[in-house]
């Protein structure tokens, strides 16, 4: 589950990456609570390299600089491929730390708790991508809205513990070929703020870690 924004960069990217080790965006880790953030600025020349690799401060929330002196280094090796949409452009990517206690739930799901109370009501995510969100879900739709954009999808709950979202309404035609396609959600645990833990796939490719708050 993610605003249109994360969804396409990360689809953008795993594609630029075709043919290549893909650059990981999820740790697991110890020195956090739950999750932080880490965004960089990486912008990239037009023969597919790293030109600049500079954190942006304002989205990130992870404080661990030997991780991210790392990963600055990792992103400014890496090549791109000569046809990538990337090429030429600046991108801003989020990296998530998460606590290692989950690692296990997320790979390797088990028991299934009831988040019956999060089936409805309004939420906004937790962390720095998509603050600005909000998230209205009924029995069967949830409607995401995030200053003009506007993102509608059918919800169909498979258990107690996991929904897949289906795309329905796009604000854009150029978002068109997301309609009819799947994000798969897996709850995690409940958390102390009247949130919860949350692990999401679109496409079968595209996975990441994040928090969803009730309101």
């Amino acid at each position: 589950m993610r605003l249109f924004t994360l969804i396409l960069l990360s689809i953008l990217f795993i594609w630029s990456c075709k043919g290549q080790n893909r650059i990981e965006q999820e740790y697991f880790v110890s020195d956090v609570e739950t999750i932080e953030f880490l965004t960089l600025k990486i912008c990239i020349n037009h023969n597919g390299k790293s030109k600049s690799v500079e954190v942006v401060p304002e989205k990130t929330t992870y404080k661990n600089q030997k991780w991210i002196e790392n990963i600055i280094e990792s992103n400014q090796n890496f090549n791109y491929p000569a046809n990538s949409q990337l090429n030429g452009r600046c991108i801003e990517p989020t990296f998530r730390f998460v606590n290692q206690k989950f690692e296990s739930d997320i790979n390797r799901p088990t028991d299934c708790q009831d988040f019956g109370k999060f089936k409805t009501g309004k939420f906004k995510y937790g962390g720095i991508p998509n603050q600005n969100a909000l998230v209205h879900r009924n029995d069967s739709t949830q409607i995401e809205i995030d200053g003009k954009f506007r993102f509608v999808y059918k919800i169909i709950w498979v258990s107690n513990c996991e929904y897949n979202l289906i795309y329905q309404e796009v604000p854009d035609p150029k978002y068109e070929y997301l309609i009819g396609k799947t994000i798969n959600v897996r709850l995690i645990d409940e958390l102390s703020d009247n949130s919860y833990l949350y692990h999401s796939t679109l496409l079968d490719r595209t996975e990441f870690t994040g928090i969803m708050i009730k309101i």
